[in-house]
């Protein structure tokens, strides 16, 4: 009942409503609703402390100074003391009134001013694209994420799209999920809870595969951006394996990357598919961002030196990964991530830590304190309202 009495003074304030939720949600529920809704507060019910307090200190983890407003029957000094060592600078005590809720949210926006949260931080995107088919972009792409999920615990994401011919599903031996394909064409009423239902689960690593399909689907950039913005709201590195099909599809993908890892071989007329891409990606205004990884680099001489590969692409690769198919065969009858135990695995595991989110680990900086008086203004209304004194 005072969840509905809420409900119904909140539609009589010029607020926007993202999401209501019955229940307290669990950590990982709270973490993805409030990356997706950025919301600027959070009005929770008090009714338990227990709950309300867990909460708080996961807010204080995910997103530090984002405002909670309290609301419940209870206003007793050992609730309210209770509060205030929680930092809870408004308390609404039922039943709630319009003038009320108004209050608190001129309460709300007075010290967002003066003291605004930090932004949440949104996804690093990263696309791996081969120069043509079969240079090994997948085993790179699978391996740099499997260690940001299993080495760097990093909230990450693998997109396969290659919607023509993606392998990942069958890399990591995944069972009937549903693709990135369905993704999109549910674009339009996805939200948090439905992407729980969508993404499969390798260990830590969440993964949107590729599907199957015969013929390389008709979608719109739109449909495909509502994706994207989704996923970067939920994770902190997101590796996309695309095809070597330059696509609308794989356009906005590349777009919104941070960083583009062009894969390539050293046989000659990989070379050359690689200089064409390249060519496309000054075209895009996209190749500033561009790296090369020459892949499968042989022990013997080869017909082309990382050198004379550089020459010819007129960008130096950054990174060479040596062959190693034995490794590279052996992780996928595992279903696994290539091992950093081997010389290639090694060098995967160094791309991986070079992606690590700078902001990793960092610790939030601590909220300015405030006076007992600052944090309870909204007591029960009467026609004398009680007001706390020092």
């Amino acid at each position: 009942m005072a969840n509905r009495t809420l409900l119904d003074c909140l539609a009589e304030v010029p607020l926007e409503i993202p999401l209501a939720m019955g229940h307290y949600p669990g950590a990982e529920g709270l973490r993805r609703a409030v990356q997706v809704r950025r919301p600027d507060f959070l009005i929770v019910s008090t009714a338990d402390l227990k709950e309300f307090t867990a909460i708080v200190h996961a807010l204080e983890a995910l997103c530090p100074g984002l405002l909670v407003v309290g609301f419940g029957a209870h206003n007793t000094v050992e609730v309210l003391t209770a509060l205030m060592h929680l930092g809870i600078r408004v308390h609404l005590t039922t039943p709630v009134t319009t003038n009320d809720l108004q209050d608190a949210v001129r309460i709300v926006e007075g010290y967002s001013k003066r003291f605004p949260a930090p932004s949440l931080r949104r996804a690093d995107l990263y696309s791996f694209l081969p120069a043509k088919g079969g240079v090994g972009t997948s085993t790179l792409a699978v391996g740099v994420s499997g260690v940001l999920a299993s080495q760097w615990n990093i909230r990450t994401l693998l997109i396969d799209g290659d919607l023509s011919a993606g392998t990942i599903q069958f890399q990591l031996k995944l069972k009937n999920s549903s693709s990135i394909l369905d993704a999109v064409r549910r674009s339009r009423e996805l939200d948090e809870s439905l992407w729980l239902d969508l993404v499969a689960q390798h260990g830590n690593l969440d993964v949107l595969h590729a599907g199957c399909s015969d013929f390389y689907p008709d979608l719109e950039a739109a449909d495909v951006h509502e994706v994207i913005q989704l996923a970067r709201a939920q994770y902190s590195v997101i590796c996309v394996d695309l095809g070597h099909n330059l696509s609308p599809f794989t356009a906005e993908f590349l777009r919104e990357s941070r960083q583009i890892f062009l894969v390539t071989t050293c046989e000659l007329s990989c070379v050359h598919w690689a200089a064409f891409r390249m060519a496309r990606f000054k075209e895009l205004g996209i190749a500033d961002r561009v790296t090369v990884l020459l892949n499968r680099q042989p022990n013997h001489r080869a017909l082309l030196t990382p050198e004379e590969v550089a020459g010819i692409l007129d960008h130096r690769p950054q990174l060479c990964f040596n062959e190693d198919r034995k490794s590279a065969d052996q992780a996928a009858l595992d279903g696994e991530p290539i091992l950093p135990h081997s010389q290639l695995g090694q060098a995967i595991a160094n791309l991986a830590q070079s992606l690590v989110p700078a902001h990793q680990g960092a610790r939030p900086e601590a909220m300015p304190k405030h006076r007992f008086l600052e944090y309870f203004h909204l007591p029960h209304p009467s026609p004398e309202p009680t007001r706390w004194q020092d």
